[in-house]
Order: C-alpha cells, then structure tokens, then sequence
C-alpha cells in the first residue's frame, strides 16, 4: 500500500486566492511510474543515485541542475 503524503513545505497557502504562487523552494515529489522498492539513496555530485529492485536512477534538478518545485527535475534510469 502506498503512503499518502500528509504534509508539504509551501512558502504560499495553496488555498488561498491572495498568494497561492509556488515558489523556488517549496517542496514536492518526484514520481517515477517504473521504479521499484528503494534500497539505498547517495548524492553524487548534483545528482541523487536511487537504487532500487529494478534499476538504478540518477535523478537531477533543471537547468541549474538543482531541484526547485518551480522547474523540471531530470529522471534517467542509469542500470538495471
């Protein structure tokens, strides 16, 4: 069963209709359909390597190449 998620850093109340706005370091979540069970987590360089039953991911920020919850994160499966 998967665990819902309760709680979220946000600098803006989403509810609101004043300033709802995400911004830069809000938090978030990253979803990878295809990814097994995770087994271990290490930084490498500006990456985070998540090894899992079915493969390993390297999983980077956007253009900057480091996570913001206003831009794309980059997920690349990089063995199995």
């Amino acid at each position: 069963m998967r665990k819902r998620l309760e709680k979220l850093h946000s600098a803006a109340d989403p509810t609101s209709e004043e300033d709802s706005a995400v911004v830069d370091s809000d938090g978030g979540y990253i979803v990878v359909p295809e990814m097994g069970t995770v087994k271990k987590m290490e930084v490498f360089g500006s990456k985070l390597i998540v090894f899992t039953t079915n493969g390993v991911y390297a999983i980077g920020g956007g253009a900057e190449d480091y996570f913001k919850a206003t831009s794309r994160n980059s997920v690349r499966k990089i063995a199995d």
